[in-house]
């Protein structure tokens, strides 16, 4: 049997997921460092738990990110990579229906936008 969903009932499933992979409680977010130990607004690293135990879920890269050696890069930017273990997860779910929902969710809680999703 097919079971079909519409659009707002699908969008609420695809959130509800995303809030349970990454808690609001739990996720916690981070600039990483450039060459001289400053704070890189042009980068975004996203983990849960503590920064030291490494469970990256996700990093964002803005267009300044990529210097001129990867123009392609600067195109795609702002670009998210998804850790392949939330991203193979959201694929066997959703397809790729759950991009567009995904950039708006991640606008909201981090306040910068995404143009395009990739894994790492």
């Amino acid at each position: 049997m097919k079971y079909i969903i519409n659009e707002s009932k699908f969008e609420k499933v695809v959130i509800d997921y995303l809030n349970e992979l990454f808690p609001e409680d739990e996720l916690h977010w981070t600039h990483p460092l450039d060459d001289f130990y400053n704070e890189d607004d042009n980068a975004l690293r996203a983990y849960l738990g503590d920064s030291e135990d490494e469970d990256d879920c996700f990093w964002w890269y803005g267009p300044e990110w990529f210097d001129d050696d990867f123009e392609a890069m600067k195109y795609k930017a702002p670009i998210i990579e998804i850790e392949n273990k939330y991203l193979v997860s959201l694929n066997g779910y959703f397809g790729d229906r759950w991009h567009e929902i995904f950039k708006e969710w991640f606008t909201e809680r981090f306040g910068v936008s995404v143009k395009t999703i990739q894994g790492l």
